[in-house]
């Protein structure tokens, strides 16, 4: 049964099972209390005529015995309050609040108490708000990362680091990007076994904190994350099940570089209009698109924008943004396509159809057949329009 509710394979069950019996690493216990907490997230967010919302609901959360599905909750003052801490799946603080209680869950998984939430998923006022608190001499790293898309197999990260002064002057410090390294035996690689969106994520972080690392003492940071898988595993408030060598690393840099000084997570919304985010994000794709890369490692690092801005930022976020509208108009033109393929096929069965009956039908679905033809005509020029638009006049590829 501990094997089952592991997730232990079944061909990993004869080693399991007797490192399970003479050395336990599961908290069997913290399992079953993170399941009860979860499933009362997913009861409070019941419809309120639900019968069994209504019946767990019925003696409130005071006054209990010990032993119910409340006794992890998180802490509140009354029953209204435990169901709005809750969330819901509509509303935008509904959804955080959702994302705070799963936080809640993963951290009673490891045993420890659900009072403690994990990192807070902020607003942009929230966000905000936090980096005026840590006033001007904050300098402010945006880490980001993107898995493997359409278009290529290539995961990247992206780290932009700068500092905001007192005058409102932004001052750009550093503009680093690269690939996520799977080559065990490269000095870049900081353990990462797949390329996916989330050890992007993590390689971000961990640029930031080798940034941070290479940088003097007695500084305040602030590290701007939108992943709250990274920040949350980096941290330490939930488990890695993959990649663990990375984010043990990562993990570790975290510990050390706040030995010397005061770093902060915050969370930051993604494509929220943050420039920081956004130059983030912008960074990421160029560590997918290949050499040259900006980066750092123990002892040192390659590219000149490690102590400055990249040289020809705004050129080439410029020519990507009018790739990705050239690719939208693309696939604009496809949908339009379909779409008058479709009434026309519609339209001309129907009219033929009145008029002529069964024959009528028929040369109306001839006539469909003949416009749904042209209608492809036009959406493979579309697309092939679109993709010699995608094509990079200043590096030979594709994005």
């Amino acid at each position: 049964m501990l094997c089952k509710v592991n997730g232990t394979a079944p061909e990993d069950y004869g080693k399991a099972i007797p490192e399970q019996t003479h050395a336990p690493d599961f908290d069997l216990v913290a399992k079953l209390k993170a399941r009860r907490l979860r499933w009362l997230g997913h009861v409070l967010r019941m419809p309120e005529t639900s019968l069994l919302r209504r019946v767990v609901l019925r003696h409130g959360t005071t006054d209990l015995p010990e032993g119910t599905i409340f006794d992890d909750a998180l802490e509140h003052a009354s029953l209204e309050e435990l169901v709005e801490l809750a969330g819901n799946h509509v509303t935008k603080l509904g959804k955080r609040r959702c994302a705070e209680w799963g936080a809640a869950v993963a951290k009673l998984q490891r045993g420890g108490g659900a009072g403690m939430a994990g990192l807070k998923v902020n607003t942009p006022e929230e966000t905000e708000a936090a980096l005026e608190e840590l006033g001007p001499d904050c300098i402010r790293i945006y880490v980001d990362g993107g898995g493997p898309d359409e278009h290529g197999d290539t995961a990247g990260w992206g780290a932009h680091a700068m500092r905001v002064h007192a005058d409102g002057r932004a001052e750009v410090l550093a503009d680093l990007w690269g690939p996520v390294e799977t080559d065990p035996t490269s000095v870049w690689s900081i353990g990462c076994t797949r390329g996916t969106n989330n050890t992007a994520e993590v390689n971000g972080f961990d640029e930031g904190l080798e940034l941070i690392d290479q940088r003097p003492a007695g500084n305040t940071y602030a590290i701007l994350f939108d992943s709250m898988y990274a920040a949350n595993v980096v941290e330490g408030n939930w488990t890695a099940r993959t990649n663990v060598d990375a984010v043990g690393r990562a993990a570790a840099l975290l510990v050390e570089v706040r030995r010397r000084n005061d770093v902060r997570l915050i969370h930051v919304k993604g494509h929220s209009a943050d420039g920081g985010n956004d130059r983030a994000d912008e960074l990421a794709w160029w560590g997918k698109e290949g050499p040259p890369f900006c980066r750092l490692r123990p002892g040192g690092g390659e590219g000149a924008s490690r102590n400055g801005p990249a040289a020809n930022y705004e050129a080439r976020a410029e020519r990507r943004a009018e790739e990705k509208a050239a690719a939208a108009r693309a696939a604009a033109a496809v949908g339009d396509a379909v779409a008058a393929a479709r009434a026309a096929a519609a339209m001309g069965g129907a009219a033929d159809a009145a008029q002529g009956g069964v024959g009528g039908a028929t040369l109306g679905t001839g006539a469909a057949v003949d416009v749904a033809g042209v209608a492809r005509g036009a959406t493979e020029n579309a697309v092939c329009d679109g993709v010699g638009q995608l094509s990079d006049p200043l590096e030979g590829h594709v994005i």
